[in-house]
């Protein structure tokens, strides 16, 4: 039976998948996070329209004010190494990553960013659009993964629907999963390196899910301020080491030399009811 059915969760407000308000709640939680700081855009500057581009000259000028005034002096306060990843409240632009979500500590690569992400995320209705999350980039070589999305590194995902109610998992699926994802990858260079890259995913699920599962559960018992069911998506640094071993018969030396032990971070969080995969929950057929 499914018991999540008629808790329409979904009648609560989009701001819940802002990082503002869950990050807070989980950051101490025991599982890693990446270095992060929020920054609120200026009110002014979401209300006014700036992001949907309209009058680009100014727009622009506008934008790269923020980044001068406020962004690049928290950017040095917080004392960030020189590879950034951004995103806002709740929408990273991630398929277009080398335009988006990644850049250096730059006036006119983090404008670029803000303009790309903000536009879309307003344009699909995404919500985070008063939010300006910037983060230290996890793992130290993607040189050595190949990329999706124009430049995104496809290190295995695994996503953990955990009820917070009875703080208990309710299941996990794996990020990438290949009947998901492939259909809706449109450019052709990223279906050939994801073709290849499939089964190596798959089995970096597979071996680690129980872990990731019970390191969820573990750490999630300890937080009391979040209700109801969510999704909780982990990220590791690089593959299984055991995974590693067959990229690198496969791939080497374009991969790497010698397996590296990968880490586990805590990257993003929603609502399930508006997160892929929940259609997938146990019980709902019953």
């Amino acid at each position: 039976m499914d018991k999540y059915k008629d808790l329409k969760y979904t009648s609560r407000s989009r701001d819940l998948n802002d990082l503002s308000y869950w990050f807070p709640k989980i950051k101490d939680c025991g599982i890693k996070v990446p270095k992060t700081i929020i920054i609120p855009f200026p009110e002014d500057m979401v209300n006014g329209e700036t992001f949907y581009m309209e009058n680009i000259p100014e727009d622009e000028k506008r934008i790269e004010r923020f980044v001068r005034e406020t962004v690049l002096p928290e950017i040095e306060k917080a004392g960030f190494r020189s590879r950034l990843f951004l995103k806002n409240g709740a929408c990273s632009n991630k398929f277009d990553a080398g335009k988006s979500c990644f850049c250096l500590p730059d006036v006119y690569e983090i404008t670029r960013a803000i303009a790309n992400i903000q536009y879309f995320s307003l344009c699909n209705e995404t919500g985070g659009e008063f939010e300006l999350v910037i983060r230290e980039r996890v793992g130290d070589r993607d040189c050595l993964i190949p990329k999706i999305y124009n430049g995104l590194p496809l290190r295995p995902e695994f996503r953990v629907f955990y009820d917070f109610d009875s703080h208990e998992p309710i299941f996990a699926v794996d990020y990438w999963d290949c009947d998901y994802v492939y259909p809706h990858l449109y450019d052709a260079t990223d279906r050939i390196v994801f073709a290849a890259m499939k089964e190596y995913l798959k089995e970096s699920f597979e071996t680690c899910k129980d872990d990731v599962i019970e390191m969820v559960d573990s750490a999630m018992k300890n937080v009391a301020r979040l209700q109801g069911p969510w999704s909780i998506d982990l990220m590791m640094s690089g593959y299984p080491e055991e995974v590693q071993y067959k990229m690198i018969s496969e791939f080497q030396p374009k991969y790497c030399t010698e397996p590296e032990p990968p880490e586990l971070y805590l990257i993003d969080m929603a609502l399930a009811e508006q997160s892929a995969y929940w259609e997938l929950r146990p019980g709902i057929e019953e």
